[in-house]
């Protein structure tokens, strides 16, 4: 979002606001995909298979002055 203020005729200040991850939704980056086998029984060893291991960062807001027009 932008918003431009007119100070006097010839000189104007334009506020910006940018937000990433805005409605802050969970974003998972990485999940634990290695299956690890009992050669014997065939049973499945990693307790941590499947689990989510990191997701990505939170709502990010920043205000600017002077921004890009796009």
């Amino acid at each position: 979002m932008a918003k431009s203020f007119r100070i006097v005729e010839r000189v104007q200040l334009r506020i910006c606001l940018e937000a990433y991850n805005a409605f802050n939704y969970t974003q998972f980056s990485s999940v634990n995909t290695s299956a690890q086998f009992n050669p014997a029984t065939g049973a499945q060893t990693n307790a941590a298979f499947g689990s989510i291991t990191a997701v990505r960062s939170p709502r990010t807001v920043q205000l600017g002055r002077g921004c890009r027009s796009e």
